[in-house]
């Protein structure tokens, strides 16, 4: 019986394998050599890539009682801890586009070498200037070439449709043509001095579309949260070291003042509301004060006794409580028609936080304006048919449902309060009823004067105090340290 092999591979099988490497042992030796000459030959043609870092600090609230009053109903505080929910924004194509906005990074600029095309942040000895609205799609992303000729002119080259397109204008001119409108002058570098110089520099530059930059800068930013902390880490990489320094610096300011603004954009809406109700009372407040004072000179009115001025005061506080409540009235029809708009994302829940806050009502605004802020962040990377952008308005239109729901049967409550106010103030009418119809006439007119006072001097007191609260509004968040570079970090 013949030996079993113990193992897959036989000695034998590897001679020829030692026999080539022995006769061509030089390969082995300069094919390491030859790879990292050709590789160091690569990367020198390649730009260098730059990082830096800055650090967000999510915070807690920091206000004080009616603010936090005023905010909580909406959820801005329990949004802010959840760093999920803000590493999505802070990438969101609006923060990053409204960033770029705010940035002169529309043109790309570089030096031309022999070998490579230097990234430059931009061209000391030119200033360029491009018109967009006369600036062809086709011309975006497309190297434009600049040659300095002399003193007073350049040429200009770049190729389109297969084609080489090289033009001469003066420095300052306008340069209209069928594909763009631009403007390109010299600096006091370019002078009868450094001509000659300059003349053997070749210039480059790339008109940049807005949405291809937010789409480069949203793609290399990374945000990273640090563990048991409420602290962001972003990152940005650029081949040009002080560009990615700025734009860290300016997506912190930009985010920073979108959580201030959510909050602010609050505190206007309840200033607005206020002032339209004050204005409303004022001319109904001025109006009855004329009629008073006619009716008091045309009738010579008697004192009430004490018991008739109780039942008066009593009545003043009824109807003044059923003004608020009517007025609360007013505010579940806003938000009816609130939750009919079901495609308003971006709005604020309407101000129901002026009278006593309802509990349950505010868990739920904060539930639905939590998700309708989801899946507006999903809608910059999903489309309105992706099944997790399907689900999400499953869920909204349940939550909405419920709100609604509920909102009914808190309108039915209120209107069965008036129910019963009303029926109060019908039994104090009638004990009043034997006063004398002149006196009964004014009694009615101080009623309903004495009754917009009270309100009057409540939508005040609210105005006073929303006023305090914007001026204590802070922003959510905080920068822990601006943008530093971190030296060079590839290409590998």
């Amino acid at each position: 019986m013949a030996d079993k092999k113990t193992s897959i591979i036989d000695p034998d099988d590897l001679r020829p394998v030692f026999k080539f490497l022995g006769k061509n042992w030089f390969f082995l030796l300069f094919f390491p050599v030859i790879a990292y000459i050709g590789a160091s030959l690569h990367t020198h043609r390649l730009n260098d890539i730059y990082a830096a870092k800055t650090e967000i600090l999510l915070k807690q609230q920091e206000t004080y009682d009616y603010q936090s009053q005023i905010y909580s109903n909406f959820g801005y505080y329990s949004l802010m801890s959840d760093v999920t929910n803000q590493k999505r924004i802070l990438s969101s194509y609006d923060i990053i586009s409204n960033t770029l906005q705010r940035l002169d990074f529309g043109i790309s600029y570089y030096l031309v070498g022999r070998v490579k095309s230097a990234p430059v942040d931009f061209i000391q000895a030119l200033s360029i200037s491009v018109d967009r609205n006369h600036f062809a799609s086709r011309m975006y992303n497309r190297p434009i070439n600049i040659k300095v000729l002399d003193l007073d002119r350049y040429q200009l080259s770049y190729e389109v449709g297969g084609q080489k397109v090289v033009r001469i204008y003066d420095f300052g001119e306008r340069a209209e043509e069928i594909d763009y409108l631009l403007t390109i002058d010299k600096s006091n570098l370019i002078n009868p001095s450094t001509i000659d110089l300059i003349k053997e520099q070749d210039f480059m530059f790339l008109v940049r579309p807005h949405d291809w930059l937010v789409n480069r800068y949203k793609g290399k930013l990374k945000i990273e949260s640090i563990d048991f902390t409420s602290i962001l880490d972003l990152r940005m990489e650029d081949e040009v070291p002080d560009r990615a320094k700025r734009f860290l610096d300016t997506l912190s300011n930009v985010y920073i003042r979108f959580t201030q603004q959510s909050r602010i954009q609050v505190n206007e809406n309840t200033q607005r509301y206020i002032d339209f109700q004050l204005d409303e009372l004022e001319v109904i407040m001025d109006s009855l004060d004329t009629v008073l004072e006619d009716f008091r000179d045309r009738n010579r009115i008697l004192d009430l006794s004490k018991e008739q001025q109780q039942l008066f005061n009593a009545m003043v506080d009824l109807d003044a409580e059923r003004r608020q409540f009517e007025l609360r009235l007013q505010s579940i029809d806003n938000m009816v028609k609130y939750l009919n708009e079901g495609d308003n994302f971006s709005e604020t829940p309407p101000a129901l936080f002026l009278f006593e806050p309802d509990v349950m009502m505010n868990a739920q605004l904060r539930e639905l304006y939590t998700l309708k802020l989801e899946r507006q962040n999903k809608l910059f990377s999903l489309d309105e048919s992706n099944i997790a952008i399907l689900r999400l308005d499953s869920v909204i239109k349940n939550v909405s449902l419920g709100i609604y729901k509920y909102t009914l049967d808190t309108r039915a409550a209120i209107e069965q309060r008036l129910t019963d106010l009303s029926g109060q103030l019908r039994t104090i009418e009638r004990k009043l009823g034997q006063i004398p119809k002149s006196q009964k006439d004014i009694l009615a007119i101080d009623r309903k004067l004495a009754v917009n006072a009270k309100l009057y001097e409540f939508l005040l007191e609210k105005k006073a105090s929303t006023v305090i609260a914007r001026a204590a509004i802070l922003p959510e968040a905080s920068l822990v340290e601006e943008a530093r570079l971190l030296g060079i970090v590839g290409p590998d």
